[in-house]
C-alpha cells in the first residue's frame, strides 16, 4: 500500500490527499448553487488555491461561491472585484499542493563489491532499430 501524501495549507494540514478531498467535498456540499461560502471556508479555499500552478496570486478575489460546472456538477467559483469569474477545482488544487515525503538514502555500493573494491559495469544497451535478423529455424 503506498504511503499517504500529506497536503499542507497555511493553517491546516491533512495527513493524506484523500482526507483533504473529503474535507473540501463536504464543504462544497454544505452550500447550494449560487451561495457565497463563509469567511472561514473562503480562507481555507484561498490557502488551497495558492498552491495551484495556474493561480494568479496578484488577482484579488472578492468572494467565492458555489456554481454549476460542466456535466451538471457543482464547483467553487472565484469572483473577482471586476465581476470576472474562475472555476476552482479543489481536486486539481489538492493534487498540485500535495507534499510527498521524500526520504533520500545515500547511494552505497553493494556490500560484496565494496569489499572487493570493484565497480559495477554498465548494463549493455541495445540500440533501437539495430536488431540482428534471425536465421532460419
Amino acid at each position: 500500500m503506498p504511503a499517504a501524501i500529506p497536503v499542507v495549507l497555511d493553517h491546516k494540514t491533512f495527513t493524506s490527499q484523500n482526507k483533504a478531498r473529503l474535507h473540501f467535498s463536504e464543504m462544497l456540499h454544505r452550500y447550494k448553487v449560487g451561495e457565497t461560502v463563509s469567511d472561514v471556508d473562503r480562507q481555507e479555499l484561498q490557502s488551497l488555491l495558492k498552491h495551484h500552478p495556474l493561480h494568479d496570486a496578484t488577482a484579488a478575489i472578492d468572494h467565492i461561491a458555489v456554481a454549476k460546472s460542466g456535466f451538471g456538477r457543482e464547483c467553487f467559483m472565484a469572483v473577482r472585484p471586476d465581476c470576472t469569474t474562475q472555476r476552482l477545482s479543489y481536486v486539481g488544487c489538492i493534487r498540485h499542493s500535495a507534499q510527498p515525503e521524500i526520504e533520500e538514502e545515500p547511494h552505497q555500493p553493494a556490500p560484496q563489491q565494496a569489499a572487493q573494491g570493484k565497480e559495477l559495469s554498465p548494463t549493455p544497451q541495445r540500440k533501437a532499430g539495430k536488431n540482428k535478423p534471425r536465421g532460419k529455424q
